[in-house]
């Protein structure tokens, strides 16, 4: 056999070698990269297809951190590789994070929004993609943040109807073995009664407000009473950023759409509207409805006046 001849065949086997090698090494990435993994403690990691910029989908490592709040992504999988992390998204911003309702570029798509920006992520299964909302969703919706509702026990309950300065006010109240033959138990509930201690709270929780000149949102705890709604910092603040009077809201709507967000209340006063989203869809409704009763409350208000 020639000296070319030889080298020609050696060449051909090493090529099939580094074929070889090249197939292997390719299935053993796509196989690393349809791991999903969700640890005891709420944590999440794996690969996921992500739309960037220019509207190509490239495969990234997701890791979700409990620890740190946030939702971080790296080029390959950090404890195997050593990479810089490419980016991250803080979890108290993420607004709603839900599969993709319109027709999807790629299957399994789901979205994470945040008020500046909307992530589109896509998993390698139907399971996999629940998993990865059901993480993220109980994440970034912690159940102190949840809006407080009342109990149905309450609500099936017989109530006692008083007028107190003008307003009405019913009380649940319950017969029980510890109460006596001639007096009821009451039951305390969120009412616009008014006590030593200050004004009870009908209902509270996170929403997203609009605005007034940047029309930028930004994430604000609401509080209402029977006297004002008002939005603070945080849920830990007792000195609200502002306060708005109930007898000065005129009405309230459900905006199907405002501004690329579905379900918006508007909050009309006689000076502007205010624009609220609610953190959870579900609580859009009892929103408006705890509204509107003050609403009418203050309207069956009846001014006193002096006697003639």
């Amino acid at each position: 056999m020639s000296l070319l001849a030889h080298k020609s065949m050696q060449l051909s086997m090493e090529g099939d070698i580094a074929l070889l090698e090249y197939q292997q090494w390719r299935m053993s990435f796509r196989a690393g990269h349809n791991n999903h993994i969700i640890a005891e403690n709420g944590n999440c990691e794996g690969y996921l297809d992500f739309e960037e910029v220019s509207g190509m989908f490239r495969k990234r490592f997701f890791i979700l951190n409990i620890t740190k709040m946030k939702f971080e992504y790296y080029r390959e999988n950090p404890k195997n590789n050593k990479c810089a992390e490419l980016g991250n998204v803080d979890m108290k911003y993420i607004t709603k994070v839900s599969k993709v309702s319109h027709k999807a570029k790629k299957c399994f798509s789901f979205e994470v929004n945040t008020p500046s920006k909307k992530y589109v992520l896509a998993a390698s299964s139907e399971s996999e993609m629940k998993n990865w909302i059901d993480a993220l969703s109980k994440a970034a919706i912690p159940p102190r943040n949840k809006m407080q509702k009342k109990s149905s026990s309450v609500e099936n309950l017989p109530q006692a109807t008083s007028i107190i300065g003008g307003v009405v006010v019913k009380t649940p109240v319950m017969k029980g073995p510890e109460a006596s033959a001639d007096s009821l138990k009451k039951i305390p509930q969120r009412t616009n009664s008014q006590s030593s201690s200050g004004m009870k709270n009908l209902y509270e929780g996170w929403c997203w407000k609009q605005g007034a000149v940047m029309k930028n949102w930004k994430r604000r705890y609401f509080r209402l009473n029977a006297v004002k709604l008002s939005y603070y910092e945080t849920d830990l603040e007792l000195k609200p950023i502002r306060s708005i009077t109930t007898n000065a809201i005129k009405a309230v709507r459900i905006l199907p759409r405002f501004c690329s967000r579905l379900n918006c209340l508007e909050v009309e006063t006689p000076n502007r509207k205010f624009y609220m989203h609610p953190e959870q869809e579900r609580d859009v409704q009892p929103w408006k409805q705890a509204l509107e009763d003050m609403i009418m409350s203050s309207c069956m208000y009846i001014p006193r006046t002096k006697s003639v």
